[in-house]
């Protein structure tokens, strides 16, 4: 899957929006978009994204199907 859509799919899970992820970061949404468009997003990045909600990172890589 995807890493903007599964990010999008844990946000709604939560009940967070994209917008307030973006917030969170302290980044443009525009910036963050191209990041995961284009799998240039840092590591950090995705840590900071995993510890407000409260998933483990590896989860951003791991299909939803697997158990």
């Amino acid at each position: 899957m995807e890493l903007k859509k599964k990010i999008l799919q844990i946000l709604e899970q939560k009940k967070y929006t994209y917008n307030d992820l973006v917030n969170y970061l302290g980044v443009k949404e525009n910036v963050l978009d191209h990041a995961l468009e284009h799998n240039t997003i840092e590591i950090r990045t995705l840590e900071m994204i995993s510890k407000e909600l409260r998933i483990p990172l590896y989860s951003f890589f791991r299909d939803s199907d697997m158990n």
